[in-house]
């Protein structure tokens, strides 16, 4: 199960950040459609953001 609420991204930023990691892994959800929304939310918010074939990568 996938949790895609903004608080739940956000915390997963955060928590990277604070442990001093230079990316923070997000699972993808496997509907191309709603990843592809998910990383243009998070580079709206100011974020840069890779993907590999299982994470989203929001980089620090």
């Amino acid at each position: 199960m996938h949790i895609l609420m903004r608080k739940s991204i956000e915390d997963k930023i955060r928590n990277a950040a604070k442990r001093h990691y230079s990316y923070a892994r997000i699972n993808k959800t496997g509907d191309t459609s709603v990843d592809d929304a998910m990383c243009q939310t998070i580079e709206e918010w100011g974020y840069k953001v890779a993907q590999n074939k299982t994470f989203i990568m929001v980089l620090l």
